[in-house]
């Protein structure tokens, strides 16, 4: 039987082969392909006869045929199909070997062409991929070094270790950086020390705490009534200093309105009062198994509704065996479970009452495994931070401000 041969072929489009095994692995592959042939002859009978072989090979494709007078019209021919065949010069001719492909000859006009054109689209593809991957690496790194940056500026374990030996921190940022941060000092008998969660994560988040971290240092170098200032002072301070810094009014949608929740304490080692402030971040004190919770006031650190109102303190005296836990809202509003819920500060004061009794690793353990086993898998909500201290006799180490 004839068939037809085509003496030229050409692909227009997302597709291109430099052989017809190629040809035949993609016509296995894409058997709805939209197909539109552009024929050079305007004799219906012979376009109806090529759409017939084409279908052949694509029996469920949408299938339509066209005369066009000259190549440039194929160029410009509905961009938005799928694959194009285009031919030109369609003749017949006996087939001789029943198991080649209709096609098999076609390639010998067009097959340096082709190849040429697939080599270039693939280095074209390896290119890209290498210049995308080589991004992806350089911004990996620098947030690798960014983190370090960041890390340096927080409170060493040794610090911590020195002024309370039997503590833990949970620091998880969501992604290199954070939003988080903690923050310690020492003079004489008394302890500051603040765990902050600012507005954001990521590096929006870190460029917040870093702003924090050095506010803080700086409030605590400048003012001489710095040993016998409150907790609500240094957060007052703070706050003058964070819209200065961001030139907030609040008077402009334009403004950065980002603020910082944080928690600030002072602890004296000799007569074992605290006193507290908080910014959005309440205190947990757990004596015996039965926890205490010392609200915040619903307020950030910066720009707010109520900016113009000033921190309260709130003095705690506590024993030794008491412990003391301050968390940002990330661990609580981690979603996970069967439900995909959040796990919520309700289960987490659960938690702590019932770990209180353990030593710091151990509290630092049950917490650690208690989220993971909650997020079942989950992206993580949000950069996470958890402190626990336990009240003992601490070291007279004197941390100079």
């Amino acid at each position: 039987m004839d068939i037809l041969t085509l003496q030229y072929f050409n692909i227009y489009g997302l597709y291109t082969f430099s052989n017809s095994e190629e040809f035949r692995t993609f016509s296995k592959r894409n058997t709805k392909t939209d197909i539109h042939i552009l024929s050079e002859t305007s004799e219906s009978a012979k376009i109806a006869e090529v759409v017939n072989e084409v279908r052949t090979i694509f029996p469920q494709a949408h299938i339509k045929g066209s005369f066009v007078s000259n190549e440039s019209d194929n160029l410009n021919y509905s961009p938005h199909i799928k694959l194009i065949f285009t031919f030109f010069n369609v003749r017949q001719t006996e087939q001789k070997d029943s198991d080649t492909l209709p096609f098999a000859g076609i390639f010998s006009g067009f097959a340096a062409l082709i190849k040429d054109s697939v080599r270039n689209q693939e280095t074209q593809k390896t290119t890209q991929l290498e210049i995308a991957n080589s991004t992806a690496q350089q911004i990996n790194e620098s947030m690798l070094y960014a983190w370090k940056i960041q890390k340096a500026m927080l409170p060493s374990k040794t610090e911590f270790n020195l002024l309370f030996p039997n503590h833990f921190i949970i620091y998880k940022p969501k992604h290199y950086v954070s939003g988080d941060f903690f923050w310690l000092k020492s003079k004489g008998s008394k302890t500051y020390f603040a765990l902050a969660d600012s507005t954001g994560h990521g590096v929006p988040g870190a460029f917040m705490s870093i702003l924090g971290i050095t506010s803080l240092n700086e409030i605590s170098s400048l003012f001489n009534e710095w040993y016998s200032m409150l907790p609500s002072d240094i957060l007052n301070h703070l706050r003058i200093k964070l819209i200065n810094s961001l030139n907030q009014s609040g008077k402009s949608y334009e403004e950065v309105n980002d603020g910082i929740d944080i928690a600030m304490c002072i602890f004296d080692r000799e007569t074992q009062k605290l006193q507290y402030a908080g910014a959005n971040i309440p205190l947990y004190v757990v004596r015996n198994n039965i926890l205490q919770e010392y609200r915040c006031q619903k307020m950030p650190v910066g720009i707010s509704p109520r900016m113009n109102e000033p921190f309260t303190t709130t003095t705690i005296q506590l024993n030794e065996g008491d412990n003391l836990y301050l968390a940002s809202d990330g661990y609580a509003d981690q979603f996970g479970s069967k439900n995909n819920k959040k796990f919520k500060r309700k289960s987490l004061k659960q938690q702590f009452a019932l770990i209180s009794n353990q030593d710091s690793k151990t509290q630092k353990q049950i917490l650690t495994d208690t989220l993971h086993f909650w997020q079942n898998g989950n992206e993580q909500t949000d950069d996470i931070t958890v402190m626990g201290i336990t009240i003992s006799k601490a070291s007279t180490f004197d941390y100079k401000i």
